[in-house]
């Protein structure tokens, strides 16, 4: 079902527009601060990091 482009003003068009526009970007970074996560777990991972004094680190079998 389409709606009619008449009845929404430029003003309102322009509004959903800018905010789809936003809501993309934030996808986006997302996904880049997901995928840099990722490839830091499986650094550390391949590495087989423990834990040290003072530091939470511990060997990652796993990616949940």
């Amino acid at each position: 079902m389409e709606q009619d482009p008449s009845s929404y003003s430029k003003e309102d068009q322009s509004k959903f527009v800018d905010k789809w526009e936003n809501n993309i970007e934030k996808i986006e970074r997302n996904r880049k601060i997901m995928r840099e996560g990722r490839e830091a777990a499986e650094i550390y991972k391949n590495l087989g990091l423990m834990a040290t004094e003072g530091y939470n680190i511990r060997r990652i079998d796993k990616i949940p």
